[in-house]
């Protein structure tokens, strides 16, 4: 009888243990979010792309770093910007605006990336909102006007207790 109990101690074990690693490992794997760039390197005025590859039909929040003092009204010192009237993309959100991210000691997007209207309904923005498709993906399209300062640029993304980072230089 012992050893009944003792086989049916270890299936128990080994059942458990089929059931819970692959959840576990599941778990840690959907929560990564990753971001990558269409080119390295763009020439002004041409547009460039990241991919966001994340959790399907989840807002996240995408902006380019250290753009705040930039302007873009004044040649050579104009950030790229999310190019307006994308699929899924809310440029300039201000649930975005005012997210406090991670390892930015307090600050928020709006704090680091650039937002600015020339006159009402003229506006440019260096971060937005967006919402990844049924397959966890969507494209995000930058604009980089003539005048764009020319520089390496990080475009971060993140969630919650997750992002990631790619940098793009403009040329």
């Amino acid at each position: 009888m012992k050893k009944h109990y003792h086989a049916l101690f270890i299936i128990i074990i080994i059942v458990a243990l089929i059931v819970v690693m692959p959840v576990s490992a599941k778990k840690d794997t959907v929560n990564k979010v990753g971001i990558s760039a269409s080119a390295s390197s763009v020439n002004r005025p041409s547009p460039f792309s990241v991919i966001i590859l994340g959790r399907p039909n989840t807002v996240y929040y995408v902006w380019i770093m250290n753009t705040n003092a930039m302007d873009i009204t004044v040649p050579g010192n104009a950030p790229p910007y999310v190019t307006q009237n994308q699929d899924r993309v809310i440029e300039g959100s201000p649930l975005a605006s005012a997210y406090t991210f991670m390892q930015g000691h307090g600050l928020t997007v709006g704090d680091v990336a650039y937002g600015h209207c020339v006159i009402p309904g003229d506006c440019y923005y260096s971060y937005a909102a967006v919402t990844t498709g049924n397959t966890g993906m969507i494209v995000v399209e930058f604009s980089t006007p003539s005048n764009t300062k020319v520089q390496d640029y990080t475009i971060r993304v993140e969630q919650k207790n997750d992002f990631d980072m790619v940098t793009v230089a403009v040329n």
